[in-house]
């Protein structure tokens, strides 16, 4: 990697995002020569450009006690909690032990002044002497002496490491460094003073980027019809972006507008194809027909495989044809594209009629839809019911291999619940 010219190497680090960066840096010792301000006058201005150039923290400097590489680490948020590495948790900087955490992980790295005084006996002056850890979010619900009152909860609270340290200057302190002790205060009120601004700093930020993604949230849902929007909320993929996005305001929204139109599209693809089923279900029949327009068994070819027909998988839009385009075109080429799969030997997927595919496809299982073989004359269970059932009637255990033995999937019960044979 020697063989990269410093020049040019220095040239596109100047345009790097902070996350890559931290990623050069962990890949050889040459490269992290190159961007450590020790080593290079010019790293502390390659770090403080990508902070300003790339991210939305532009306005403050680093604290005094802290250089560009540090600074912009700590305020690189789409790593996550650099303890547990958590990108979901919501995240704080704390600005006195220079780490960005999620409160589970904090809680182990602090302790509270109560705690100190009632417990280890250390007295305020002491206290005095160590700078609290400020807070940009409230920790009082979640730290360890829950069964304390309120009031006690409320402490102040100071990280682990700076305790141990200061017990053990004082330990080897003697009666000529008064002087030194108070110089050691005023430089904790110096510190904290600095600290309580960042954090102010970083609490107006925060208030002010969350107003912004809800704007933006807003602005995208007044685009969707009500139906999408429902299902969209609904979504795991959509609940985990605004989650995320939610937690964690300072993360560049550029980033993130990219995943929202595959949610959307996914979405209605979906809404299609829940059309195509509650349009197939009026033309399929069951035990019986029950009038002239079902033609279409239930046990037909098309529906073994329509979770793999072509149509299905990228269904057209049928809200803007003609009310019979569905019979003209959609259902003969599904039930073309069915027999062709069938011809060509390919592999089902999993069937809703049998008693494994049941149990797998969509929310099938839930439903009333199983009877019992054993019994002469069963009434319908949904899957959990049906083991109960075998268990304290038959004296069998729900193995699958005694449900595929001992159930079977109703016909009309499993045409009634159609829907969520496939969703």
């Amino acid at each position: 990697m020697q063989d990269v010219n410093a020049e040019t190497l220095i040239f596109v680090c100047y345009n790097l995002r902070p996350s890559d960066l931290l990623a050069m840096v962990c890949v050889c010792k040459y490269f992290k020569g190159v961007l450590d301000e020790n080593v290079n006058p010019l790293a502390a201005e390659i770090w403080k450009n990508s902070r300003i150039k790339f991210t939305i923290f532009r306005e403050m400097e680093p604290p005094s006690s802290m250089n560009q590489k540090t600074f912009t680490r700590l305020l690189t948020f789409e790593k996550g909690c650099q303890f547990c590495k958590n990108k979901e948790k919501p995240l704080a900087i704390y600005w006195i032990p220079g780490v960005r955490s999620c409160k589970d992980c904090m809680v182990p790295r602090i302790i509270s002044s109560h705690i100190l005084g009632s417990t280890f006996k250390i007295d305020d002056e002491v206290l005095e002497l160590i700078v609290p850890v400020t807070q940009c979010m409230d920790l009082s619900r979640s730290i360890r002496n829950m069964d304390l009152p309120r009031s006690i909860r409320k402490h102040t609270h100071y990280w682990n490491d700076h305790v141990k340290n200061v017990i053990a200057y004082l330990m080897n302190a003697d009666d000529n460094m008064r002087r030194e002790l108070n110089d050691l205060k005023k430089e904790v009120e110096k510190k904290r003073e600095e600290a309580q601004n960042y954090e102010n700093w970083m609490i107006n930020l925060r208030q002010s980027y969350l107003r912004e993604q809800e704007e933006i949230f807003f602005r995208l849902h007044v685009g969707l019809n009500k139906e999408i929007l429902t299902m969209m909320k609904e979504d795991y993929e959509y609940k985990k972006f605004k989650t995320e996005v939610e937690n964690n305001p300072y993360l560049d929204w550029q980033q993130y507008t990219s995943r929202i139109d595959p949610i959307v599209r996914r979405i209605e693809i979906i809404q299609k194809r829940i059309l195509i089923v509650k349009r197939l279900k009026k033309f399929t029949y069951a035990s019986k027909r029950r009038s002239q327009y079902e033609f279409l068994s239930i046990r037909d070819k098309l529906y073994i495989y329509l979770p793999i027909c072509p149509s299905f998988i990228s269904p057209p839009d049928l809200k803007t044809h003609d009310p019979e385009f569905f019979e003209r075109v959609i259902l003969p080429t599904l039930i073309r594209e069915a027999a062709q799969l069938d011809l060509a030997g390919t592999a089902p997927p999993p069937y809703f009629l049998e008693i494994d595919g049941a149990l797998t496809v969509g929310n099938f299982r839930n439903h009333k839809i199983f009877e019992c073989r054993l019994c002469e004359k069963s009434r319908r269970f949904n899957i959990k019911k049906f083991k109960t059932h075998i268990r304290s009637v038959h004296d069998l255990d729900d193995s699958l291999d005694n449900l595929l033995l001992t159930a079977e999937v109703n016909c009309d019960a499993a045409l009634k619940k159609l829907f969520y044979a496939f969703f």
